[in-house]
């Protein structure tokens, strides 16, 4: 049991994703391509069972897995998706210019 539960905190942990400070910066969410994503469920059950009949269960289940997500269709093409890097790049840019800034000496 020690084992399984330190194996799903270092699959938790090596899992965790991590977001950009400013949600502009997030802003190219229909232009994702395939995703592996890993995930983690758990559920518990209990029928105590119907009118006289005590044929009670508890069922408990518990899967560990990946997921691969490949989009069908996408809305960028190779130039969109240059012109997009360089104006992501500049807004990073702008970003630590303004974040420079409160700090001037």
């Amino acid at each position: 049991m020690l084992k399984f539960i330190t194996f799903v905190m270092a699959f938790i942990l090596w899992s965790s994703i991590s977001h950009a400070r400013n949600d502009y910066l997030q802003s190219d969410s229909h232009c994702q391509g395939p995703t592996l994503e890993p995930y983690m469920e758990y559920s518990k059950q209990d029928n105590t069972g119907t009118g006289t009949s005590n044929s009670g269960y508890e069922d408990d289940r518990g899967t560990v897995g990946v997921r691969l997500r490949i989009p069908l269709t996408t809305t960028c093409g190779k130039e969109y998706r240059k012109v997009f890097n360089e104006n992501a790049l500049i807004r990073q840019q702008l970003e630590m210019l303004k974040m420079c800034s409160r700090y001037k000496i």
